[in-house]
């Protein structure tokens, strides 16, 4: 199991530790963060839950805590071209909710803002740069795999799989905040067993969509918020046309790409009995997955998968949790 509290997964605690009940109230999973040092605020997430109850997370602790040595790229970008445009990674100087972030290295972006913006990624350690010189673009790869993660008892969604971006590009931005935003949403799901089984992995296949893959885009191009707003809107009248031209300015290309995410359970995870004390699992997915139905496969450590079929419209959107009842899978 890898190291559990990196950086923006205790960003997982906070949203996720979240009983399903009718309250009104909710956190974030989006926060805001003061460029090279500073301390994160919340805004408003969004849950989507069949049952038509709604998610309520507790807001007694609310605060981001990033871990020392966590990564973000930062780049500044000149020229559309990529010439005169910089990147350089960064970490996070010490644990804490107002970290300082220092370079990672000897590679460092200027303080000026350049002409078209400044822009940062995490998890910066995520992030290929070999094709920056071809119009500012880089490579963002999205694994087919993702780690069941535990902190305590909680079930919290797999820190490297939670991506997210940030945009500045005006002077006075530039002084205060980078606006963390959430890229993709989160598929939650509750397992129970009467019998007791262990389950070693979940597979998840979309009917229609790759889920992982080695995405690449020109970065200047990317306007994380405008980005979310077209992805949540998807289904509106002239949505699909607006999303097509948004992936050709961006240049938008994947390749290695996968219609499965699995989520390794590593060691092997017993379920819960009853519907009342069912098993957490939590993977993150692209913004438009599961649209048109997807399929699910849970994997025992004995006997024969569990297969679940979904034929409904079940659309993931950018900082969001989709919640599914608990499901018995004897």
């Amino acid at each position: 199991m890898k190291k559990l509290l990196r950086g923006v997964c205790l960003m997982g605690v906070v949203a996720l530790l979240a009983t399903s009940c009718n309250k009104q109230q909710t956190n974030s999973m989006v926060y805001r963060g003061y460029s090279y040092d500073g301390q994160f605020e919340t805004e408003l997430a969004n849950y989507d839950d069949p049952e038509g109850g709604r998610a309520y997370i507790n807001p007694t602790n609310s605060r981001v805590t990033f871990q020392a040595n966590d990564k973000v790229m930062l780049f500044n970008i000149e020229n559309a071209d990529g010439t005169g445009s910089e990147y350089a990674m960064y970490k996070v100087e010490a644990n804490g909710e107002q970290p300082t972030l220092v370079a990672d290295g000897d590679a460092t972006v200027s303080d000026e803002l350049f002409a078209l913006g400044k822009y940062a990624y995490y998890p910066g350690d995520g992030v290929g740069t070999s094709q920056f010189s071809n119009e500012n673009r880089a490579t963002f790869p999205i694994a087919s795999t993702q780690e069941y993660t535990l902190v305590g008892e909680q079930a919290v969604i797999d820190p490297s799989a939670l991506y997210m971006a940030a945009k500045i590009d005006n002077e006075a931005e530039a002084l205060n905040t980078f606006a963390f935003r959430n890229i993709c949403g989160v598929l939650s799901m509750k397992f129970y067993s009467p019998s007791g089984k262990k389950v070693t992995s979940i597979q998840v296949t979309d009917n229609e969509r790759y889920l992982s893959g080695d995405v690449t885009l020109k970065v200047n191009e990317v306007d994380p918020g405008y980005m979310m707003e077209l992805f949540r809107n998807y289904g509106a009248t002239g949505s699909e046309e607006l999303i097509a031209d948004y992936i050709g300015q961006v240049g938008y290309s994947v390749a290695g790409d996968s219609k499965t995410m699995t989520l390794d359970c590593g060691t092997d995870v017993t379920l819960g009995t009853t519907r009342n004390d069912a098993t957490q699992f939590y993977m993150v997915l692209r913004p438009l997955a599961l649209r048109n139905g997807f399929q699910i496969v849970v994997n025992f450590d004995e006997g024969d998968p569990k297969t679940i079929d979904v034929n409904r419209d079940n659309t993931i959107k950018p900082n969001t949790f989709r919640v599914f009842p608990a499901m018995n899978v004897d």
